[in-house]
């Protein structure tokens, strides 16, 4: 018994487990909403620097409130590391919000490769991409 805390402390470590992204910024700051897609993307890396520590957006996280008027960092992805023949992929980029918007993000593994999209809705309702610029990606040693 004495080992498992340890041991259980020791995995998700190396999971790669990040808390929840949570904006933190001043009451009446310009926001927007970053949501998932419906295409199951098992994780999402935010950052407002591209640094480590990254946070995290997940299945149990859907959406969010992020920062609006300066540039986030998104980093869609998918990972086996840890299992034998271990593989990750990630889509890193990043955009600036607009106050007031709802953006989604989208992923898609082929063939060993990986791309992620920002997308938002016009007033009409139509889906639109978002001008993105792609990022390095910064792998973090948790």
């Amino acid at each position: 018994m004495r080992l498992l805390v340890p041991l259980v402390a020791l995995a998700l470590a190396l999971s790669g487990c990040k808390t929840p992204y949570a904006y933190q910024g001043p009451a009446g700051a310009p926001t927007a909403v970053l949501k998932l897609g419906t295409d199951k993307i098992p994780f999402v890396y935010i950052s407002e620097t591209n640094e480590c520590p990254k946070a995290m957006m997940d299945q149990k996280q859907p959406f969010t409130v992020i920062p609006a008027g300066r540039k986030l960092y998104v980093e869609p992805g998918f990972s086996t590391a840890g299992l034998p023949g271990g593989y990750t992929c990630v889509s890193p980029m990043s955009f600036v919000p607009e106050a007031g918007k709802e953006y989604f993000v989208v992923y898609q593994l082929q063939a060993m490769r990986c791309y992620g999209q920002i997308l938002t809705k016009n007033a009409n309702g139509a889906v639109l991409p978002v001008p993105t610029a792609k990022e390095k990606a910064h792998m973090c040693m948790w």
